[in-house]
């Protein structure tokens, strides 16, 4: 009866977690920031998925101009969008809604940046954005093309939790390439379990 009991608890506390982490935003930012930074998750995600990294942007070849990284938490993948790696990418503009990541973003930034200057790369601009993908959209309605528009749009390990969908996602990522603009995407699969499923939708 016991091990019962105990398993209803277990059962009613995961339920529980799960209805909070889809009930709230700021729950769900908190929740991921936790397991990012205190299981050294970022640290696993370069090392596992650098050669796929690499593999991407060798067959993308060279980047150069404006790019847009949407998603960028704390800044793992810039070294791989500019500086030394892409000296001829003169700006990014790193979209992050969680705030918790913000500190950890632009120390990432200032490094890259000053790793660039250090290789004599003295153009990069390198902006942080507060905000969704589609945040970011919106405040860019009524700039020219130019001011608006990228070069390349880079979506690494993102898609599955943009609040707005991965279809949506990719449309307003089309609506801020230039015409002749690349999009960079690197995606894992849906959970297998239907758990991970739920707190990937979350």
């Amino acid at each position: 009866m016991l091990i019962e009991n105990s398993a209803l608890v277990a059962a009613a506390s995961v339920a529980g977690v799960v209805g909070t982490l889809a009930a709230s935003k700021r729950a769900r930012e908190a929740c991921f920031f936790m397991w990012w930074s205190t299981f050294r998750v970022s640290n696993l995600l370069a090392l596992m998925t650098e050669r796929s990294k690499l593999e991407l942007l060798s067959a993308a070849g060279p980047l150069s101009g404006r790019v847009l990284e949407v998603g960028s938490g704390d800044g793992v993948r810039l070294p791989y969008l500019c500086g030394s790696r892409q000296p001829a990418v003169t700006e990014v503009v790193c979209v992050e809604p969680n705030a918790l990541m913000h500190t950890q973003l632009r120390r990432s930034m200032d490094k890259v940046h000053a790793e660039a200057l250090a290789a004599g790369i003295e153009d990069l601009r390198l902006t942080l954005f507060d905000g969704t993908l589609e945040d970011y959209a919106r405040s860019t309605e009524g700039l020219s093309d130019e001011a608006r528009r990228f070069d390349v749009v880079a979506t690494l390990l993102v898609l599955c939790s943009v609040p707005e969908g991965p279809a949506e996602a990719l449309a307003t990522c089309a609506r801020l390439l230039k015409p002749r603009g690349r999009l960079l995407y690197l995606e894992h699969v849906q959970g297998r379990t239907s758990t991970l499923r739920a707190v990937q939708r979350a």
